[in-house]
């Protein structure tokens, strides 16, 4: 079982596409929750988490949505991406039986990252990043080194593509 991380704004639509994606996933037994979280609190982002089951963690950092999370697993995705093709199949297999971190192929990247902030390797987020969650737990409570945590990871690629919208201007 895996537990979605999603860094969430405003900006509903794509959220609501990846949120769509996930319904599979969750079906299927793989994706065991689904966190939104932002550094600040929004209405709007409380009233999609409760109509979808998502967990909110508003006025929150990554750290703590790293913490909260259930699975051993977690997946981090942006708002608007979308797994594609036999998703589901490909990391229910890889999280059984791996345990080195995984991220996905990018069929359309040529947007800046929503979380540059937070990560050196815009492109490792926004092509997804899968990862177990006692990698990154015992720097949690220190953004500083969570982010070298995160960026000093090495995962492999999957056969799985990621679709990740443009960035509107």
């Amino acid at each position: 079982m895996v537990s979605v991380i999603i860094h969430a704004n405003e900006d509903i639509d794509p959220l609501a596409d990846t949120l769509a994606m996930l319904v599979s996933g969750s079906v299927f037994g793989l994706v065991s929750e689904v966190i939104l979280w932002s550094e600040n609190h929004s209405n709007v982002l409380q009233t999609v988490a409760n109509d979808t089951g998502c967990r909110y963690l508003p006025k929150s950092t990554l750290g703590e949505a790293i913490m909260a999370a259930k699975s051993k697993w977690l997946l981090f995705l942006t708002p608007g991406a979308r797994l594609l093709d036999q998703w589901r199949e490909i990391l229910s297999r890889y999280v059984e039986k791996e345990t080195n971190p995984a991220r996905f192929r990018s069929v359309d990247l040529s947007k800046t990252s929503l979380l540059p902030k937070f990560f050196k390797k815009t492109r490792l987020m926004e092509c997804g990043l899968v990862v177990l969650k006692e990698k990154l737990i015992d720097n949690a409570d220190n953004e500083t080194a969570l982010k070298k945590a995160i960026n000093s990871l090495r995962p492999v690629v999957l056969p799985i593509q990621i679709s990740v919208p443009t960035k509107q201007k």
